[in-house]
């Protein structure tokens, strides 16, 4: 007997006897995964950090998972509602057009929450019995916090998400009573229980066959990133990281461990980019793309192999810390097309660099700058502005000034300052708790989409400084293009 599907009906909610016999043995289950439209949330944080990228991001944490899916057998698609700038409307009529069985978000941003709480909202309304997961750098941080204040969120899955997504849908797809699997947060008989996150939920980056990426997403036509050979693609070679700085979230989502892919298959995937949508600039998502300097050698000598054999045109660009480069690496990067590295400089003093667990001298910075400008390699300095650390105006002020100074003698040619993010529940949370820096309103400031709001600064004068900081740089940089490099 064929089945009718309606709107508002999910194939779960069809009874077994009105499927035939071959129908329910080839039941697949069926995942939407969607990336939700954080626009309207991030404008305010937006104009403090002039990030305007995050609107066409290829959104690979999906990607990845979708991938894993699929090579299990459960078909899946993604709906990249930040990329098309999707209404709540659009987001309704793609519930209906797929029908999915489970619907997964990513709340990768600190501005998701309202726009994952809404699209949950609505998920409900129209499938109430399809359960909602959420997962990404928030959902690792806040995943009792999500679970207590939104009826409509079933399960969050912490850090890395293949292995317990996978977990979790083997027990839904069987009946079983949901149990203790590492890293996810769920609901049991009115309570809210967490499995440990541990090691056994963690693995490595995967192969992603991105000859067929277009196959991924619902709806591909309305996407820059897949349209557009412009478009910068992310490539993760590999996942984890030895540091432990205490303002870094890496740790927290894939531990100290790090996991790495194999060169060939990084480079394959890069190819298949190329063929299936005409890309030709990449950037790499590890967290210190140069912490392995034989990894390195091995993926770039792969990479200039490709160049020489294949004619392959391409670029790349990646982030690192600076203390991770050298002569040697710097010859070998501009040999293979790199255009741009970004340095985590986080802010001038070594003093405080040192309280967040981060030990990099100040000669170093100047030496990784100075490199990469001798090899005509871009460089972009990122750094972020303490509003709890500084007390006073005054003391404000003079971090502006003194990292004015800095930017003057690396000389880095684009430059990134952002107010600081602490995540509920992380080490440094916790400590500038203790020390009255951040109040009981911190968890509703985030779940409105804000940024945990500082004693000392408001977030209107967060944006005047930035926007300040963002112009002396740009009058340094005019300067040094005119009068060259401290025209003073």
């Amino acid at each position: 007997m064929s089945v009718i599907w309606k709107e508002g009906i999910s194939r779960r909610d069809v009874p077994k006897e009105f499927l035939s016999t071959t129908e329910r043995v080839l039941f697949i289950m069926r995942i939407l995964l969607v990336n939700p439209n954080v626009r309207p949330s991030f404008r305010a944080f937006q104009k403090m950090t002039y990030v305007n990228s995050i609107y066409n991001c290829y959104p690979l944490g999906l990607v990845v998972l979708a991938t894993q899916l699929k090579k299990h057998g459960y078909e899946v698609m993604i709906f990249d509602a930040l990329a098309m700038n999707a209404s709540d409307r659009s987001y309704r009529e793609a519930l209906v057009h797929y029908q999915p069985d489970l619907i997964g978000f990513t709340a990768a941003f600190y501005s998701s929450i309202p726009a994952v709480l809404n699209a949950a909202k609505i998920s409900k309304e129209i499938y109430p019995h399809v359960p909602i997961i959420v997962g990404g750098v928030l959902a690792t941080f806040m995943g009792h916090e999500l679970l207590s204040c939104s009826a409509n969120i079933d399960y969050v899955v912490r850090g890395e998400g293949e292995r317990p997504f996978l977990r979790l849908l083997e027990m839904l797809s069987n009946k079983c009573e949901i149990n203790d699997i590492p890293a996810l947060t769920f609901r049991r008989k009115g309570q809210i229980l967490s499995g440990e996150h541990d090691q056994s939920s963690r693995c490595g980056p995967a192969f992603i066959d991105s000859q067929h990426i277009r196959d991924l997403f619902l709806f591909p036509g309305r996407l820059v990133f897949l349209r557009s050979s412009r478009a910068r693609m992310y490539i993760e070679a590999s996942r984890g990281c030895n540091y432990d700085c205490s303002f870094c979230v890496v740790a927290a989502m894939s531990g100290r461990c790090v996991y790495r892919k194999d060169p060939v298959q990084v480079v394959d995937e890069i190819e298949g980019y190329m063929i299936s949508l005409g890309a030709n600039c990449f950037s790499f998502v590890d967290s210190t793309f140069t912490q392995d300097k034989p990894y390195v050698f091995s993926l770039l000598q792969e990479i200039e192999k490709r160049i020489r054999d294949r004619k392959a045109r391409w670029s790349f660009a990646f982030g690192t810390r600076v203390d991770c480069i050298d002569e040697s690496i710097v010859r070998a990067l501009k040999r293979t097309r790199c255009f741009s590295i970004a340095f985590g400089v986080e802010t001038y003093s070594s003093e405080e660099l040192s309280s967040y667990n981060k030990k990099v001298l100040g000669d170093k910075t100047v030496e990784a700058f100075n490199l990469c400008r001798a090899h005509s390699i871009k460089t972009r300095a990122l750094l972020f502005l303490n509003q709890f650390r500084y007390h006073s105006r005054e003391m404000i002020g003079l971090y502006a000034r003194n990292t004015m100074r800095l930017l003057e003698v690396i000389a880095p040619d684009f430059f990134t300052v952002t107010p600081l993010v602490v995540y509920p529940n992380s080490p440094l949370y916790t400590r500038y708790r203790s020390e009255g820096l951040i109040d009981d309103n911190a968890v509703q400031e985030i779940m409105s989409g804000r940024l945990i709001s500082s004693p000392n600064i408001s977030e209107k004068d967060l944006y005047r400084l930035t926007h300040y900081m963002r112009l002396m740089f740009s009058t340094i940089t005019y300067k040094r293009r005119i009068f060259g490099r401290n025209p003073g």
